[in-house]
């Protein structure tokens, strides 16, 4: 389904998001923790224990993502 979003994202032209940890499950992986409201590029992804990675790829990822949309967002440049 992520997939889909980052199709859609790319077609709009919008070309950053900022990842969102669910905050859900008994173990979450600390780096996605870590990266929770931070700006990524959506064609590249989030960097994340030393590869790529966009939500919902890993095996129970809940992750989602926001969204920037310049001239929109408060914390657009």
């Amino acid at each position: 389904m992520e997939t889909v979003v980052r199709v859609r994202q790319e077609g709009l032209g919008i070309t950053e998001a900022i990842w969102m940890h669910s905050h859900g499950g008994k173990h979450p992986r600390p780096s996605h923790v870590a990266a929770d409201g931070k700006r990524y590029t959506i064609s590249e992804g989030m960097y994340l224990d030393g590869v790529w990675a966009w939500q919902r790829r890993e095996p129970k990822c809940r992750c989602v993502s926001r969204s920037v949309i310049p001239g929109l967002d408060a914390a657009s440049p």
